[in-house]
Parts: C-alpha cells; structure tokens; sequence
C-alpha cells in the first residue's frame, strides 16, 4: 500500500475517473451556457423591456437555473444587462432600470 487510508471499495483510480466526470461534466455546462448566452442576448435585443428573473429565465428557456445564471453574470460583466434589485435581469440601455434600483451582478 501506499499508506493512505481509503474507505473500503474506493481506489486511485475510481478518485480519478470520479474527477475526471466532473470536468466533463463542467465542460458541457460551459458549452450549454455559451450557446445560451447568445440565444438570451436575442430575446432581450426582441423584447427590449424584458425583465426576467432567473426562474423565470429557467422555464421560458427549459434550461438550469444554474445555467440561466452563468449567463445572466456575463452579460451583466459585458454591460448588456443589468441586475434589478427586485433580482430580475434588463438591457442595461432602458431608462425603467435607474427607477428600478438596478445593482452590479
């Protein structure tokens, strides 16, 4: 052995095939969010006062609201939404929002 106690049944290599389903599974959810960041930026370029929040986003999109989350955060990062303090998401360009309350996602 090599002196590290393991629970019975558990092994170096099924540690490692564990870690390495979690990078895919990361992976994949990155490709998900960043073919929903544009589908997102779209609806709201369609519906320019579209104010969703994150479960909302969630079922009009049949996505995971940790999905629809990821995305929100970019498109705060790059300017194109904002994050109302009632938590839902707007374009950053409509005026409603400094009535709003809006705040830094």
């Amino acid at each position: 052995m090599d002196g590290v106690h393991r629970p019975t049944g558990t092994s170096v290599r099924a540690a490692g095939h564990v870690a390495g389903r979690d990078e895919e599974a990361v992976a994949r959810t990155e490709v998900v969010v960043n073919r929903m960041i544009p589908r997102m930026r779209r609806e709201y370029e369609h519906w320019p006062r579209l104010a969703l929040t994150i479960p909302q986003a969630a079922r009009l999109w049949s996505a995971d609201q940790s999905v629809c989350s990821a995305a929100f955060r970019a498109l705060v990062r790059v300017g194109f939404l904002a994050h109302r303090g009632d938590g839902r998401f707007v374009r950053r360009d409509q005026s409603f929002e400094r009535d709003s309350g809006a705040v830094a996602a």
